[in-house]
């Protein structure tokens, strides 16, 4: 198996044995122990304990807020020492979710996550994701106004 595979594997391995299914140990195992995450809504964290205090207290606050919470994997795409993971959000805001009190409504949220790996572990991650059109879905920011004539 290439380099390139085998880093695309220790992406899929975190998507499904830690977001899917809550398990930490494999980010003992897959994260470098000074792994730097960089998050949009916050400064980067830094060290394997507070990467895994992040990730855990992300994925539990949305899995509160969307206990029936789908993510899906649309790509995997590795170059080099980083791997690209284009993923989907799907759900139904059934709790509070960042102040938010449950809303019934079903949200769609796009994100990508780059991972760089060096010697079989995540060094660092970059997130991007569409917070706002999430919170435009829910009714917590306004959506724009339809332009006339379009």
């Amino acid at each position: 198996m290439s380099t390139l595979e085998q880093n695309k594997g220790i992406v899929q391995r975190i998507f499904d044995e830690f977001w899917r299914a809550g398990n930490t140990s494999v980010l003992d195992q897959l994260l470098a122990t000074d792994v730097t995450n960089h998050e949009l809504s916050k400064e980067a964290v830094s060290g394997r304990n507070a990467y895994k205090e992040w990730a855990t207290g992300f994925r539990q606050a949305t899995a509160t807020g969307f206990p029936d919470l789908d993510i899906s994997v649309d790509a995997l795409v590795a170059e080099g020492d980083l791997v690209t993971k284009r993923w989907t959000f799907r759900g139904t805001h059934s709790g509070e979710y960042m102040g938010l009190p449950a809303s019934g409504k079903r949200v769609v949220m796009t994100g990508i996550t780059n991972y760089r790996i060096q010697g079989g572990q995540v060094r660092e991650t970059w997130w991007n994701y569409d917070a706002l059109g999430m919170m435009q879905q829910l009714g917590a920011i306004p959506a724009p106004a339809e332009h006339a004539g379009t």
